[in-house]
């Protein structure tokens, strides 16, 4: 699908109230950067999922606040087909109440999704963006003129499309922050309290900050246990062409988790599955598109990083036989993605 914008930009005043998403720095630094340029402005910022509940909990957070004459932004959500009339039924309760509707979005939207958020939201940019994250596209569209917003947006980039970055100490800075919000993506009043906190700090340039700081060892307390479980339950399914790598754990930074897979199994598809909720963190080496594999799965993404939900019921829990029918399921999507036989090694 191509990328669309429709509407016309509209002036951004009254309150300002920012969705965005939870579970990565790209949908943080989008709202960092809207922090920086509205100040106190900004209402509230709710942070969301791709999974049902926590999409729905936002939404339900927003509409309590009643907002008038207000400006909502959504970032880094992607409007999904079987939630397109509940999320009309919002838009329209918005404007009603004079609401401006902004929405930029990178990842792929059906056209049915897009014609319909469009009829309602002011101004939208949605659609497949190989070349920009969420983060960039608020940089272009509202906070251009800030060098801080600028250099957010760059590292949003690098976390989101799976890139390396460009020296040591950028690297170390963009594990601490990602480890920080992998550990707070929960549905806790706390955890989101503290995910408010940092993204204030993020917002004036600081990816190591007292916030983070803070967060981080208390994400680091539990690295030891949650990386005992990933070494215990990982598996992978081999073929001709490549490995896949799979492994459970409650709470690690997905891409150190990745690469203890990928170290671990010799896969080129590495898919950490977060037990805490059923989501599945899905990277993969250049030139091997994982984005087939998790869209197969019912997810979304980019060639080199992308995810998918299940049910946590739905395997038991991710108890042992739980987690032999998950990897079942996989092998099963790849051999039909791939068009490569797969067998569990």
């Amino acid at each position: 699908m191509v990328i669309v914008k429709a509407g016309k930009l509209p002036e951004v005043g009254g309150k300002i109230f920012v969705i965005t998403h939870r579970r990565d720095f790209d949908g943080v630094s989008s709202a960092a950067q809207l922090f920086r340029k509205y100040g106190n402005s900004v209402k509230k910022v709710l942070f969301a999922n791709y999974d049902d509940k926590a999409f729905r909990s936002a939404i339900n957070t927003l509409m309590h606040e009643r907002p008038k004459d207000s400006t909502v932004i959504i970032t880094d959500l992607s409007a999904q087909d079987h939630r397109v009339e509940a999320i009309k039924s919002v838009l329209k309760r918005l404007k009603k109440s004079g609401n401006r509707i902004i929405w930029l979005d990178h990842h792929p939207w059906s056209w049915y999704a897009l014609s319909n958020i469009a009829e309602l939201a002011d101004f939208v940019v949605a659609g497949e963006n190989k070349d920009q994250c969420a983060s960039e596209l608020v940089f272009t569209e509202l906070c251009s003129d800030d060098k801080v917003c600028r250099r957010l947006s760059e590292l949003a980039h690098i976390t989101d499309f799976n890139l390396l970055p460009r020296t040591v100490s950028e690297d170390a800075m963009l594990r601490k922050i990602s480890s920080v919000i992998t550990y707070l993506d929960t549905e806790s009043k706390s955890a989101y309290a503290k995910m408010v906190r940092v993204t204030k700090e993020v917002s004036g340039g600081r990816l190591n900050g007292k916030q983070t700081n803070s967060a981080y060892m208390e994400y680091k307390a539990s690295e030891r246990e949650n990386m005992k479980a990933l070494k215990a339950t990982m598996c992978a399914l081999a073929s001709r062409k490549f490995k896949i790598g799979i492994a459970f754990a409650d709470n690690l930074q997905t891409n150190f988790a990745s690469s203890k897979i990928s170290e671990l199994t010799g896969s080129k598809i590495q898919i950490f599955v977060t037990t805490k909720d059923g989501s599945a963190h899905v990277r993969s080496f250049y030139g091997i598109d994982c984005s087939m594999l998790s869209k197969a799965l019912g997810g979304n993404g980019h060639p080199q990083a992308s995810g998918f939900q299940v049910s946590k019921a739905r395997f038991s829990n991710f108890s042992k036989l739980g987690r032999l029918r998950y990897a079942e399921m996989v092998r099963r999507a790849a051999a039909r993605v791939y068009k490569t036989g797969f067998a569990r090694v």
